[in-house]
């Protein structure tokens, strides 16, 4: 079929009809009677030249035919009104076309604008070939799916066989706190399980445990950012484990290895009585008998130690500022009098009367504490000793104490004076007297509160 455009009209002539008009041409031509024979020579040239013009015609129109059938030819809207210059006659660039298909630009451009002109010279390579945008269009499928894209947001997806399509994504969006769906410990990393989405810098994935608290926490460690208040105890010595009447009795406190351990200690005061420290046994039956840490009874706190050295390690924690924190009684003490000096204009190596001896102690200020106190009768005899010979300890035969005078545990009150020492008790059988220990002898008397007698300072035990 030849198909011609006019204006929006189609015009159509079957290509036979040519043709056949064509043939019959050529044949008249071919057919014609030689020259010459009844015309003259010029009239015979002149009607040869008039069929040769009428074939050439015939080869053009041939020509034109021949294309018309091989090709449809659209001519296009013949009554376009707008001007070449108008930008509403422009069309995409194959640049723009190629910088939208390899996603160089996200959006739909605008077509080029400033009016149509005659180039002043040829093309250069200025543009992606056709070939180039062939490659970016036909790259195969894409793998993304809904479920990997965020919700509400759209994007082109290739299938196989299937063309291009849009997608609009699934994915939600995690913005915020997010409860973690599960949660493990891999050696000293917690590791949380996050719920399925999309999460930006400011997202959170958390997971609540009620027993995550300071209190549940060893004091002073830190676990993500949260100090722990618990308090552990470690043991009377060095690299020593606490035991059971090292912590208040109805409390409970962990060992190094995270054991519960129960308390079945003394509060503190005078409440709790510790051994007498007498070492020798002189009967079945006596102090010894059943004061001995290794014995069946074990009397006297702290218990359980097994063996005097571990008793001694229990019961007396040396604090490092020159006091000593007897744990059976809960009792702090000054560990040395003597090194004190002079303090506030007291000499606390020296004597004073009773109420010197009070005024003093109540107005102390010395290792970071302001509450110390002269002890009562009872509190200062608890940490006599009650034994004449030596007392070894660690391998030392004297180690606690040595024989005879002062009676008292020289490892943890060193420089104590074998003499007489100031109790707060007023003697009951003659008020104008106050009971001392005499360190000298192992026990408590009597004397006038005018006289002059060492002091070691006291506190705790509320």
């Amino acid at each position: 079929m030849i198909t011609e455009s006019r204006g929006q009209k189609k015009v159509t002539s079957h290509p036979l009809t040519w043709f056949s008009f064509i043939y019959r041409q050529a044949r008249d031509f071919a057919h014609h009677r030689p020259l010459g024979a009844s015309k003259s020579p010029l009239d015979s040239a002149c009607a040869r030249g008039r069929q040769v013009e009428r074939l050439c015609v015939f080869a053009a129109c041939g020509l034109w035919l021949t294309a018309c059938v091989l090709q449809p030819a659209y001519a296009g809207d013949l009554d376009q009104t707008l001007a070449p210059s108008n930008d509403d006659t422009r069309m995409y660039t194959l640049e723009q076309i190629y910088d939208v298909s390899s996603g160089d630009t996200g959006t739909k451009p605008d077509k080029p604008s400033g009016g149509f002109g005659e180039p002043s010279s040829g093309p250069g390579s200025t543009m992606h070939t056709t070939d180039n945008i062939m490659d970016k269009l036909a790259a195969g499928v894409t793998t993304a799916a809904a479920g990997d894209v965020l919700t509400g947001k759209t994007v082109i997806t290739r299938g196989s066989g299937t063309g291009e399509t849009l997608t609009t994504g699934t994915m939600p969006d995690k913005e915020g706190d997010n409860v973690s769906t599960g949660s493990s410990v891999d050696g000293t990393t917690l590791k949380l399980t996050a719920p399925t989405g999309f999460y930006d810098g400011d997202d959170t994935v958390t997971k609540q445990d009620d027993d995550f608290t300071a209190g549940n926490i060893k004091k002073d460690v830190d676990i993500f950012g949260v100090t722990g208040t618990a308090s552990v105890v470690t043991g009377s010595g060095a690299g020593t484990e606490a035991t059971a009447s090292e912590i208040i009795t109805n409390y409970y406190a962990w060992d190094s290895t995270g054991a519960v351990i129960q308390g079945s200690g003394s509060a503190g005061g005078s409440t709790g009585l510790p051994k007498t420290g007498q070492y020798q046994n002189y009967r079945a039956g006596d102090d010894q008998t059943h004061g001995n840490p290794a014995g069946a009874y074990d009397i006297g706190l702290p218990q359980g130690e097994g063996t005097w050295d571990n008793y001694w390690d229990a019961r007396f924690t040396d604090n490092g500022d020159n006091t000593v924190t007897d744990n059976a009684t809960g009792l702090m003490w000054i560990k040395d009098h003597v090194a004190m000096g002079t303090i506030g204009g007291v000499n606390w190596a020296g004597t004073m009367t009773w109420n010197n001896a009070i005024d003093n102690c109540l107005n102390l200020d010395y290792a970071g504490h302001t509450d110390w106190r002269l002890p009562n009768a009872y509190e200062l005899f608890s940490i006599c000793l009650l034994e004449n010979g030596t007392i070894p300890y660690g391998g030392n035969p004297s180690g606690i104490k040595a024989a005879g005078a002062p009676y008292i545990n020289q490892r943890s009150f060193p420089n104590c004076v074998s003499g007489a020492y100031w109790s707060s008790s007023t003697c009951p059988y003659n008020t104008s007297f106050a009971l001392f220990v005499y360190f000298n002898y192992g026990f408590v008397t009597y004397g006038d509160k005018a006289s002059s007698y060492y002091v070691r300072a006291v506190r705790g035990g509320q």
